[in-house]
């Protein structure tokens, strides 16, 4: 997420420069949200892609964490069982 920021950051000197240009071709003195929009998409997508492959990994990890857990909450009660039983068995012996 911190790298989706930095890339951010970096293209917006670029995206500035393209606005610029843009006000220029249409003799505006700002473009409207749209047009600016319109005009600068394509410095972000190295930005925006970072942040939803971050984003991507943080759920899969969690995803797994979570299988794991699970697994081994149920390997601890087959131990808690195995040792009921046992101790069950001990005090009939």
């Amino acid at each position: 997420m911190i790298s989706a920021g930095v890339l951010a950051v970096r293209a917006t000197p670029k995206a500035l420069e393209f606005i610029r240009e843009r006000e220029d071709e249409l003799k505006v003195e700002k473009l409207p949200v749209g047009e600016t929009v319109k005009t600068t998409w394509k410095c972000y997508i190295p930005a925006v892609s970072t942040c939803i492959l971050s984003a991507a990994c943080i759920i899969v990890a969690s995803s797994v964490h979570l299988k794991r857990n699970a697994a081994i909450a149920a390997a601890y009660k087959l131990s808690e069982k195995a040792l009921i039983e046992y101790k069950d068995a001990v005090i009939e012996t």
